[in-house]
């Protein structure tokens, strides 16, 4: 019906086709050759062979910690396979969903359509201040944390974070952000050669003062320890490449 034409005709015992059935014989066999090529199971990943990039959206500090581990699972399992980290933008999600990256670390989940996440590692806040500051000779109390320059680290170039979040919730007023960064790395020199005061997560904190002239301290005010997870959108939830990478990041992670 939907051709116009009976396609198979009756002649005596048996059908025979028409000429338009005739004419779609053979064009219809590499339809359906294309369609059962389509809907064939995929064929499994190996990593031993794999060549490309892998697009992952991190933060300095993140990255720090990921990285070595990662690399060294890559090198051993899939030597041909490159990464390209890419810095955080307000566009994390998009970026995600739209295929901009293959994968992302977040600090700050949220609820989005389509995109799924696993919990990496939690880590806190520390404060780091310049091993022979005057003020904090004593240790750091809230009243001096509150009257000292702080630097800020705002990947996103945004005010605020979560030491903000948290005096403003307990009500002791606002602190002083004397300078904004957009990287954790370049806070150590800056902190080393001045009076100023940066919070930042303990793991990047540990590495980022080993053999310098800085001091970690507790922060004095309750901030609420965090979670780094790893995000990615449906559509490659069951692509078999960016699964087995997915798993390498939790293996790389499993010591934190």
């Amino acid at each position: 019906k939907q051709l116009g034409d009976a396609l198979l005709v009756r002649v005596g015992q048996r059908f025979v086709l028409t000429p338009r059935a005739e004419a779609l014989r053979e064009p219809l066999h590499a339809l359906l050759a294309q369609l059962a090529a389509l809907v064939r199971p995929q064929p499994t990943f190996d990593p031993a062979t794999a060549t490309g990039v892998v697009r992952m959206i991190a933060t300095d500090y993140i990255g720090a910690l990921v990285m070595p581990p990662l690399l060294e699972r890559l090198r051993l399992a899939a030597p041909n396979l490159d990464l390209h980290l890419l810095p955080p933008t307000p566009r994390f999600f998009a970026e995600i969903a739209e295929g901009g990256a293959d994968l992302g670390f977040v600090v700050r989940l949220q609820a989005e359509a389509g995109v799924r996440a696993r919990k990496l590692f939690s880590d806190r806040f520390v404060c780091v201040v310049r091993t022979d500051h005057p003020a904090v000779q004593g240790g750091l109390d809230l009243a001096t944390f509150l009257s000292l320059p702080h630097i800020l680290v705002a990947p996103l170039g945004a005010p605020g974070g979560f030491v903000d979040t948290a005096l403003a919730e307990l009500g002791h007023g606002r602190r002083r952000i004397a300078l904004t960064i957009p990287h954790f790395f370049l806070a150590p020199a800056l902190i080393a050669a001045s009076d100023l005061l940066i919070t930042m997560p303990e793991r990047i904190a540990r590495t980022l003062t080993v053999d310098r002239p800085l001091r970690i301290l507790p922060v004095p005010i309750k901030v609420a320890p965090f979670d780094v997870s790893l995000a990615w959108h449906d559509r490659v939830h069951h692509d078999p490449a960016n699964a087995w990478l997915r798993d390498q990041v939790r293996l790389a992670m499993r010591e934190l």
